[in-house]
């Protein structure tokens, strides 16, 4: 018996490869990420990059800029107009529904305005006003 226990083990391995993410992190439905962020931003999304990856990832790593048009919670003096990102694995793990339109982004730490690591991180990115069709 333990030996079949220990096969079956041992050959489901590959399924933990890759280390899963933990839950939301502002809960179901982003209740929770307004106390959470460090600083929510409005803007538009201008160069969205697609990077769209089949299986096994079957995601989209989409790079994009939002340009800010308000602040609704800000992060000390740091308030630049444009801030990078990059949907990652676990980190950023939503993208921009698309292009058009407003979106609020509830951000996890210092604005950044450079690519280099990928951006800023967020906790959640959410569409403000209908997007255009």
């Amino acid at each position: 018996m333990r030996i079949l226990a220990l096969a079956i083990l041992l050959s489901s391995a590959p399924a933990w490869a890759t280390k899963p993410c933990q839950s939301e992190p502002c809960g179901d439905e982003g209740v929770g990420c307004k106390e959470k962020a460090s600083w929510i931003a409005v803007g538009r999304i201008e160069a969205l990059k697609h990077n769209r990856q089949g299986p096994p990832l079957s995601k989209d790593f989409a790079s994009f800029t939002l340009v800010v048009v308000r602040w609704e919670k800000e992060l000390g003096k740091d308030r630049p107009e444009r801030i990078q990102f990059s949907v990652r694995w676990c980190e950023n793990r939503q993208g921009p529904s698309g292009d058009k339109g407003l979106f609020r982004v509830y951000g996890a730490n210092a604005p950044s305005t450079s690519e280099k690591d990928g951006g800023a991180l967020y906790y959640r990115i959410e569409p403000v006003e209908p997007q255009a069709r």
